[in-house]
């Protein structure tokens, strides 16, 4: 994780995703130059980046985006990260809507993906 917002908000973002099942938490990326040679080294497959300004634009409503740097070598192992974490962000905004703005969410639907 690359948090260049370092508020409440990213450092929940960055446990929900770093608690996950999925993939095994490193060390903190302390800038772009570390997240690319980190990335280059094969020391991690994802490398979510938070930008500064998170929390503040969330509160405001602004729309965020959020950078989900994946190691392409091995497409199909790309598109599996690429699944893992839209999945991950996707709960987590789910949370969010549940727990901060008090939705519910569970008349809503929902979609499934299915593999031939």
């Amino acid at each position: 994780m690359l948090d260049l917002d370092q508020s409440t908000l990213s450092r929940s973002y960055v446990l929900d995703l770093g608690g996950s099942r999925y993939f095994s938490e490193r060390p903190p990326i302390a800038d772009h130059a570390a997240l690319d040679l980190r990335m280059r080294s094969g020391e991690l497959a994802p490398a979510i980046e938070i930008p500064p300004g998170f929390a503040r634009d969330i509160e405001r409503g602004d729309p965020v985006q959020i950078g989900a740097w994946v190691g392409g070598a091995m497409p199909n192992r790309a598109e599996t990260i690429h699944g893992y974490v839209m999945a991950m962000h996707q709960g987590w905004l789910v949370d969010m809507a549940v727990h901060r703005l008090g939705m519910n969410l569970a008349s809503a639907g929902g979609i499934e993906t299915r593999y031939r």
